[in-house]
């Protein structure tokens, strides 16, 4: 069953955990939880707890515009222990992503960087074969258990929709966890997609982000996909001082959850 990962400052993350909806499924931003170690520590201590959880440590890269440095994914590694660590990739960059996949498979796990369940490597490439090849040398190394396929390939590539790359990397890969990285200009593909029984998750800022700072409310009809479209890609500043807005954000959670059939926090 997919599951959905809300992204958002660790304030935000304590109010969901304060109303009981913050859920299992997670994707932590490496720079982000090494800024406040204390306050995402205290938030996902129990998270050893949790029937089902699951963490993904992400390297930050959409964020920083490149992978966080090894210093900054150790700490937050310290931090919160995650299932998954996500190895250093780069936009669109089959060779980079690989080349660096691999040095850092070998020397994170030396010095004791790495998942409970090992790493997720990124399918990157502006082609759908250069993604088959980048999944294919990443399903090489053997501590990868986990592949994400992000969302530049609908918005930059060949690729117009991440469903068939999904359905054929399960194919190819049954034995591995796939989860979508954020969404992308096509949100009713990036919930298509997510919904496959295979697919284990998908992470955005987005409706969270809209909740609190439009106080906005989405549906998942045509008028709520685009509603998401069009204020998806923005960027900003989290204004967190109107609590009034925290119906739109408990709304928008679980809107989206119950879309890709996760209906069990």
């Amino acid at each position: 069953m997919s599951r959905f990962a809300p992204v958002a400052p660790i304030h935000i993350l304590a109010r969901l955990k304060q109303y009981g909806i913050l859920g299992r499924y997670h994707l932590l931003l490496a720079h982000d939880v090494a800024a406040h170690p204390l306050e995402f520590g205290e938030v996902f201590f129990s998270h050893d707890n949790w029937n089902g959880g699951y963490i993904i440590m992400d390297n930050s890269l959409i964020e920083l515009g490149e992978a966080a440095d090894v210093s900054v994914v150790r700490t937050a590694c310290s931090v919160v222990r995650p299932n998954v660590v996500v190895l250093p990739d780069k936009l669109m960059d089959t060779n980079w992503t690989v080349t660096h996949s691999i040095m850092a498979h070998d020397d994170w796990d030396k010095i004791g960087i790495i998942g409970r369940q090992g790493f997720m490597g990124v399918v990157q490439g502006t082609t759908w074969n250069e993604c088959l090849i980048c999944a294919h040398e990443l399903t090489k190394l053997r501590k990868v258990t986990a592949l994400a396929i992000p969302r530049v390939l609908t918005e930059k590539t060949e690729i117009q929709s991440r469903l068939g790359l999904a359905i054929t990397l399960h194919k190819r890969y049954p034995e591995y966890t796939l989860h979508l990285l954020g969404f992308s200009d096509n949100t009713f593909d990036d919930l298509l997609t997510a919904s496959l029984p295979f697919v284990s998750g998908i992470d955005s800022a987005v409706p969270l982000r809209i909740a609190i700072t439009d106080g906005l409310a989405v549906s998942m009809s045509g008028e709520g996909f685009e509603l998401l479209n069009r204020i998806g890609p923005r960027r900003g500043f989290w204004d967190d001082m109107n609590h009034n807005n925290d119906r739109a954000l408990i709304h928008n959670l679980n809107v989206i959850r119950q879309y890709i059939g996760h209906v069990d926090l």
